[in-house]
């Protein structure tokens, strides 16, 4: 721990010297910008927008990049080696609105929210020749996108699910149509349950609209049931989660890969049910890439120590994905997963392994033998002996072991600790300083939305 302990003394520090050095910033950012898409009167201007939207879902600053190192060094699995600005806030507990890593999460997420309500907007207008074939899919799409934007806004911006009784408590800014310059700016936050309504209500038509395989490569109808199985798992609605989980698992069409590596080493195998695309123009890893990069030893972001150490007890020996997605080198322990440079790595991000968990856990208590078939095939194909005979909370807690395992430096712990209402470190999972202050290109610009309490 020596090499992140000597951040969190200069945290505070850093902190309000951001603050005095960012005095001049509200003069120089431009007000908020919500990415506005043109010449949408006919598909192939749509198509080119939906495109666009992608694009950003890749963005290093959401869910190949900022949305994953962000999260896990909230949480208790992975520190940064030498942390900028906008880390040290998160790691020292002392986030202002001025925070880097909140605004680029805040600004993208709602670049691409824009992109699509473009798409939705001018939707219905187009009636080309092409239009017929593909409007559901170009609807579908944009609602998928639109509904995992505000996913990960509101699990970084708002307290979790069941802060309050009736999750009253604020939750984003919800925006549905298309914002255009300052047209539509000024807008109070929805409350965290009706922000979670409009998740739902996105995913369940998207999923409605795809196809079950779509040919382009990009979302469909299982990667929205995934989607949506996150989306009820986070809010501990096990019904729905098992049963959106058990859409994707019945239509099988995805399995786990022979080896732990695979995923990682090959692109568009059984076991990615929704990843995002490389090309040699194009790499959607490379944020990841250059984060967790291992063959270097020179990681930016690295294993816990003390996490390190729970991994080499006697019940983990023989794991294959501690022995073959792990490296360490002078007591310091890097993960592996994102080293693959060529050719260029498809990212990975809704795994098969996530399903089979999901509804493990979920049906733990209602159908525990299933549930242990579950998780025992994750562990299977780790190395590891089946578990027997365990039911209740002993079997719920061996599941939850298996995530913490399965998905180290992917972006699941954060979420994972505030879902079971565990401390981050040493901060209690409703902490102020457990989610971002509202940035200051918002609050600025939006008189309505109330900032987040210090």
């Amino acid at each position: 721990m020596k090499r992140f302990s000597k951040f969190l003394v200069v945290a505070a520090l850093a902190s309000s010297m951001g603050l005095s050095s960012c005095e001049g910033v509200l003069n120089i950012l431009p007000p908020l910008d919500l990415a506005n898409e043109s010449a949408l009167t006919n598909t192939r201007g749509l198509e080119t927008a939906l495109t666009g939207a992608y694009n950003g879902l890749a963005s290093g600053s959401l869910v190949a990049g900022n949305c994953i190192t962000t999260g896990e060094i909230w949480s208790d699995q992975i520190i940064p080696a030498s942390p900028g600005f906008g880390e040290l806030q998160i790691v020292g507990r002392n986030l202002n609105f001025f925070n880097p890593n909140g605004r680029s999460i805040w600004q993208d997420g709602y670049g691409v929210i824009n992109r699509a309500n473009n798409i939705l907007d001018a939707l219905p207008t187009v009636n080309d020749s092409q239009i017929a074939g593909v409007r559901d899919a170009i609807r579908g799409e944009s609602l998928f996108l639109r509904g995992w934007m505000y996913f990960e806004l509101v699990r970084y911006f708002s307290q979790g699910w069941g802060f309050t009784a009736d999750n009253s408590h604020p939750g984003v800014v919800l925006r549905t149509t298309p914002t255009k310059g300052t047209t539509g700016l000024p807008k109070a936050r929805s409350t965290v349950a009706e922000t979670y309504k409009q998740i739902i209500d996105d995913l369940t038509e998207a999923e409605r609209l795809l196809p079950a395989i779509n040919p382009n490569g990009r979302a469909d109808k299982a990667a929205v049931a995934a989607l949506l199985a996150r989306v009820y798992f986070q809010q501990n609605d096990f019904t729905n989660a098992a049963a959106a989980a058990n859409r994707v698992i019945s239509t099988g069409r995805f399995a786990l890969n022979s080896t732990v590596r695979m995923v990682f080493d090959a692109n568009d195998t059984p076991e990615a049910i929704f990843q995002l695309r490389s090309t040699d123009q194009n790499n959607s890893a490379g944020a990841l890439q250059g984060s967790f990069r291992a063959f270097d030893f020179d990681s930016p972001f690295y294993l816990d120590e003390a996490f390190a150490r729970t991994l080499t007890t006697a019940a983990n020996r023989g794991d294959k994905r501690i022995d073959s997605l792990l490296l360490q080198r002078d007591g310091i322990t890097f993960t592996t997963k994102y080293d693959r440079l060529a050719p260029p790595m498809h990212v990975p991000l809704i795994r098969y392994s996530e399903m089979l968990l999901i509804r493990a856990e979920a049906t733990a208590t209602s159908a525990p033998a299933a549930a242990l078939a579950d998780v025992n095939a994750v562990r299977t194909r780790a190395g590891l002996s089946a578990l027997t005979g365990l039911t209740g909370q002993s079997l719920v807690d061996a599941i939850r072991r298996e995530r913490s395992i399965e998905f180290i430096a992917e972006g699941n712990r954060y979420h994972e600790l505030k879902r079971i209402r565990q401390s981050l470190r040493s901060t209690p999972w409703n902490g102020n300083q457990t989610i971002f202050k509202i940035p200051d290109v918002e609050v600025n610009a939006n008189t309505l939305c109330t900032q987040n309490p210090d």
